[in-house]
């Protein structure tokens, strides 16, 4: 007896590890998703916070030429919600005929490259005089190598700063790199309307919170496009974290499906391997609720206990490749979901275990000896006694009513 019901143990404990395996893959695969689209919700503050988070930019309709006046620019720095605004024009690029370079000038307002949060290697911000020329790092590279840019003449312009160099990861103000800002508007042919309206977009810093200037700054230009920095930078990310959060965000809840599925069919074949268990059970007096208990909380108690091992496993790891785990509090919803898919998926199983009859159970199968029970209807045709039919050979094995009642009457 002592060796069955350690052998009972033993199974019943591996159906509990096959269910926690069950959930702590669901657990692994939502705490990753949480993680990652946290740890991109970082990136995306960091890059953004080297310009300001709160910084946006105000594009112009594109129809007929339409831009922004240094006008333009004075009305909108003088809205309340607004403390500072900066005026970006249309890039155009020239070829020196008598160098081996091009070059992509950009007009802006003064106090552009200040609003950005650029630093300067050498020189500074324009002056305020014509025809000045502040040039990007690679730009002056390529034209000057090591030689100072300060003073010379460049295009008619006149060179006062050289941009420092910025990251690649840097998405928002990394071209810079490659240009030459101008206070003035670049004269090309069939560019006349440059004089009037010489910049395309505002960059924008809101003195308080960014909806409050986006909406002052909507009452002055309706038709503007307003795209805010945080998204400039996002976009950089796109085909990289981001993709792979939605993908994993969808794999979770596939996973969690799945877990709920593989937790509910393994929940039946514990009750299958259970039945004539279940059976004796019932005869001794456990109620059907005693018996639904039992398997959802062997479907709900093992999904738990993965989920909480799936989690601390994703977490731990993190912590060791990257230095942080990237917790959120969607972290503290995953063993309760895994849960939720343990206890449903144990539903269906505990109820067909609670309504199995009890001597079905235990009689499910045909038999080659029996016991006579005293004071009980037989199951024979006219016989006077009770015969519990068992499948073990001459073997009396009557565990499901007290020893008294069980006779050695065989066949």
């Amino acid at each position: 007896m002592l060796s069955v019901a350690r052998a009972q143990e033993r199974g019943w404990l591996w159906d509990v590890l096959r269910i926690a395996l069950m959930g702590a893959m669901a657990a692994a695969v939502m705490s990753a998703s949480i993680s990652l689209r946290v740890r991109t919700e970082d990136e995306i503050s960091a890059l953004a916070g080297r310009v300001g988070g709160d910084l946006f930019y105000a594009h112009a309709a594109a129809e007929n030429g339409a831009g922004f006046s240094l006008e333009d620019i004075a009305a909108a720095q003088g809205l309340g919600a607004v403390e500072r605004v900066a005026g970006q024009g249309r890039s155009t690029t020239l070829v020196h005929g008598s160098f081996d370079y091009s070059v992509t000038w950009l007009p802006v307002s003064l106090g552009y490259e200040t609003l950005l949060g650029v630093e300067f290697v050498e020189g500074g911000a324009f002056t305020g005089e014509p025809d000045e020329a502040i040039l990007g790092y690679r730009t002056k590279q390529e034209i000057y190598g090591q030689d100072s840019a300060l003073g010379d003449v460049l295009f008619g312009r006149r060179v006062v700063g050289v941009l420092e160099e910025l990251p690649l990861d840097d998405t928002l103000r990394e071209h810079l790199n490659r240009i030459v800002l101008t206070s003035s508007p670049v004269h090309m042919t069939g560019f006349a309307q440059a004089d009037r309206a010489p910049f395309t977009t505002l960059i924008v810093r809101p003195r308080t919170s960014p909806q409050a200037a986006i909406t002052a700054l909507r009452a002055l230009f309706p038709e503007a496009l307003i795209v805010l920095c945080r998204d400039i930078y996002a976009v950089g990310l796109e085909d990289g974290d981001i993709a792979l959060g939605r993908l994993l965000t969808g794999a979770s809840w596939v996973a969690l499906a799945l877990s709920a599925a593989l937790i509910s069919i393994l929940v039946a074949l514990s009750v299958l391997k259970r039945l004539r268990e279940i059976g004796i059970r019932r005869s001794v007096g456990a109620g059907r609720g005693d018996v639904f208990l039992e398997f959802v909380g062997l479907g709900a108690g093992g999904a738990s206990t993965g989920g909480c091992i799936g989690l601390v496993a994703v977490l731990g790891t993190l912590c060791v490749l990257h230095g942080s785990a990237h917790l959120a509090p969607a972290h503290l919803l995953v063993v309760p979901w895994v849960s939720f898919a343990g206890l449903a998926g144990g539903v269906g199983p505990a109820l067909w275990a609670a309504g199995v009859p009890p001597l079905r159970a235990v009689l499910r199968k045909g038999s080659s000896a029996s016991c006579r029970w005293p004071d009980m209807p037989s199951n024979r045709t006219g016989g006077g006694h009770g015969d519990c039919h068992r499948e073990r050979g001459d073997s009396c094995e009557c565990a499901i009513v007290p020893l008294a009642y069980c006779g050695s009457n065989v066949g």
